[in-house]
């Protein structure tokens, strides 16, 4: 079961890991690994120490990675804004399908806060809200649209 070793065993011609190809054959090192949900089983040949040893160990995670929750990647408003890229001015535009707080920002590469565009309850539609950038340098810049806990992003790029 892997929790006691019994001394190293010759099987193979005595191995001097310093003399290398093509003077003797070379088990070399190897590594092998095969994983499941419980964790990883690795086994590898290390020479390093001028034995051929045999080692393995299992590795559970610590944390758990991986989501089970079903993430929906639709976008529930289609937030889209035109033209994309602009100088001046632009349109973004989304739809609720309820009426709901709405908040509306715009925030550059950076992730600052750059306009504040909505903040207001909204009824059930299509929404449109006209952006003037003439205030802001050229870049990239990020509309966030939230609604109750859903968030959506649309980017803007503004050139001058």
């Amino acid at each position: 079961h892997g929790e006691t070793w019994s001394p190293n065993k010759r099987i193979s011609e005595v191995f001097n890991p310093h003399l290398g190809y093509p003077n003797q054959e070379k088990m070399g090192d190897y590594f092998d690994m095969v994983s499941d949900e419980n964790g990883a089983h690795l086994a590898w040949a290390n020479t390093l120490n001028g034995e051929e040893d045999v080692c393995y160990t299992h590795i559970t995670p610590s944390v758990v990675l991986g989501v089970n929750k079903q993430i929906q990647t639709n976008k529930v408003f289609n937030l889209r804004n035109y033209p994309n890229p602009f100088s001046s001015r632009t349109l973004l535009e989304y739809f609720l399908p309820e009426t709901k707080q709405v908040r509306l920002n715009l925030y550059d590469s950076y992730g600052k806060l750059v306009k504040k565009l909505v903040n207001q309850t909204q009824t059930k539609g299509f929404k449109k809200v006209d952006v003037s950038v003439a205030d802001l340098k050229a870049g990239i810049y990020y509309a966030r649209l939230r609604v109750e806990n859903n968030i959506e992003t649309s980017k803007l790029v503004v050139i001058k």
